[in-house]
């Protein structure tokens, strides 16, 4: 079973004195491979591929 779906990655880098919080948003694929999950994600400037264990 395939599914493109949007997702949103919030990335909370922590500073000596502060956090920084970056917001990105981009389309992916959701993907099942046997009893787990793989998400690929694409984004202007980054991919990635997770593997969804649970």
């Amino acid at each position: 079973m395939n599914k493109e779906v949007e997702i949103k990655i919030t990335s909370e880098i922590h500073q000596e004195d502060d956090s920084a919080v970056f917001e990105r948003e981009g389309l992916g694929s959701l993907e099942k491979i046997g009893n787990n999950w793989r998400l690929k994600y694409n984004e202007k400037i980054r991919q990635a591929t997770l593997r969804l264990n649970y």
